[in-house]
């Protein structure tokens, strides 16, 4: 008996194992065949002060009020390898994290069979592995998070170890540092325990202690800020300004707030989508049906509604904030990525859609219950993968242009060098050189061109220019010579989308 105990297949072990190997595979292979795309501008600021901090090469182009932490963190891989490709693939390490913080989150709050469907999700999730591939602050930030709730909940709700609830503020206190929205995922918690537990936690001395030690991390973090900006927290003041000026010169609208709401279907597409609808019916009856005796109960712990109180907050939370500046911004411009840190919890309502359905299905037949369970997630999987491998192929060679351009103004300059260049943190990453963005009137233009001499000045179709600027050139054919252009893929100077000149006088 012993012995056939001993031989029995843990198959929820076995589950786990082939999901992350999946992952673990999926992103192996966009690896290798996107390790080498052209960056843009946000990933471009991240680099050039990792490089900096590394190699003490130039930081023009980087926002000083942008988060530290990630730069921080390529600048040591640049230090010991040199090379782009390995602090790319330390994204892929992070977004891997992430699969395995997912499975351990849902198997904790829920059960095995919740975090293994919502990991199988995060493995394929055509957003996760299209920025696992970009130099963005997604990844990291997502990582950090889950730690963060996993810890929570270990150490809180479970009233586990009280170094849990330490590593809980800890990892908050580095997932802000990290990426500034991830403060949303703090709030979800933050209103879960307030609205289930109505302020009680307060009286809990680890949650106490806890917040003092996250409030001590990123006092310095705050400090470095104040010293470069003049702002504690330059990030949150600047998005307070917009969104406050937004409000100021828009038309209130209700609708502007479900901007993002649109995109969830082709975020899961459609077997995934359909799942996620019925798991949210699941949530919000759970929801309503719980929330009121947890609200009313003497226990300091959260009840059964807790969980599903987090989840709706955990997707809201970001869906609100960052719909409502976007739905009213001119173009009404978003980027599904905006939403990547409400994914874990996405997949976390599709699997609990999921799992009731296999629960209706078994009492027909258990064979029935698993063969449509993994035809579905094989179907959504599929998908997922189809339309991650479309995206990175469809942004291959987005600014490939730019990213020749600063390669070969490296190649044709000197160190101490200036370039004119409205893309500046990606010719600064490129070429290692000091760049300037094009002023905004010819004097001060030339004001430049006396005091620092630059080599070049470039004109491109990737940012906007002022018009003096991109006529300058033409009526000052003695002071500039054209040096190189590049196309859209077709040959001749007609189709160049990026033109470099190098300037042969300083007094024009």
């Amino acid at each position: 008996m012993e012995e056939t105990e001993n031989l029995k297949v843990n198959w929820g072990v076995i589950a786990l194992v082939v999901v992350f190997l999946l992952a673990v595979a999926v992103r192996l292979y966009f690896f290798s065949a996107y390790n080498n795309q052209p960056v843009w501008w946000d990933e471009s600021e991240h680099l050039v002060m990792a490089k900096h901090i590394a190699f003490e090469t130039p930081k023009t182009g980087w926002n000083e009020s942008r988060e530290i932490l990630l730069p921080l963190i390529f600048s040591f891989f640049f230090k010991i390898f040199n090379s782009e490709a390995a602090v790319r693939f330390l994204q892929v390490i992070f977004s891997l994290l992430a699969v395995f913080l997912t499975y351990l989150v849902g198997k904790e709050i829920f059960d095995r069979n919740i975090g293994l469907i919502a990991a199988l999700g995060m493995a394929v999730s055509s957003e996760l592995l299209f920025w696992t591939f970009r130099f963005g602050l997604e990844p990291l930030g997502i990582t950090l998070s889950l730690s963060t709730i996993l810890f929570f909940w270990k150490g809180h709700i479970k009233k586990g170890k009280p170094y849990f609830t330490i590593l809980a503020a800890v990892f908050g206190a580095l997932a802000f540092m990290a990426s500034a929205k991830e403060v949303l995922i703090i709030l979800a918690i933050f209103f879960s325990l307030i609205l289930s537990a109505n302020f009680r936690f307060l009286k809990d001395k680890k949650i106490l202690v806890a917040l003092l030690i996250g409030f001590v991390l990123l006092t310095p973090y705050m400090a470095y800020y104040k010293s470069a900006t003049g702002s504690f927290l330059p990030r949150s003041t600047a998005t307070s300004a917009a969104l406050g000026e937004s409000l100021a010169n828009s038309q209130w609208s209700w609708g502007n707030f479900l901007f993002f709401i649109k995109y969830i279907p082709s975020y899961l597409q459609l077997p995934w989508f359909i799942l996620f609808l019925i798991g949210l019916v699941i949530v919000l009856i759970n929801l309503v049906l719980g929330l009121d005796l947890s609200i009313r109960s003497k226990d300091e712990s959260w009840k059964e509604s807790g969980k599903y109180l987090l989840l709706v907050l955990w997707i809201l939370l970001p869906l609100f904030f960052f719909s409502y500046p976007l739905g009213i911004a001119p173009g009404n411009y978003g980027e599904p990525r905006f939403m990547l840190e409400a994914m874990p919890a996405i997949f976390f309502v599709m699997a609990l859609g999921l799992q009731k359905i296999h629960e209706s299905l078994a009492k027909y037949g258990k064979g029935i219950a698993i063969a449509f369970t993994i035809l579905v997630l094989l179907l959504g999987a599929f998908y997922q993968l189809r339309l991650a491998d479309a995206s990175l192929k469809s942004k291959e060679t987005s600014f490939l242009q730019v990213k020749q351009a600063g390669l070969w103004i490296k190649e044709n300059s000197q160190v101490s060098d200036w370039v004119i260049v409205a893309s500046s943190p990606q010719v600064t990453y490129y070429s290692e050189r000091q760049t300037q963005g094009p002023p905004e009137s010819e004097e001060e233009f030339l004001r430049f061109v006396r005091e620092k001499k630059p080599k070049f000045m470039v004109l491109s179709a990737f940012e906007p220019h002022p018009n003096w600027y991109l006529e300058w050139p033409a009526s000052h054919t003695s002071a500039v010579k054209l040096v190189q252009a590049y196309s859209a893929g077709q040959t001749g100077q007609q189709s160049a989308v990026l033109v470099i000149y190098e300037l042969t006088s300083y007094s024009p």
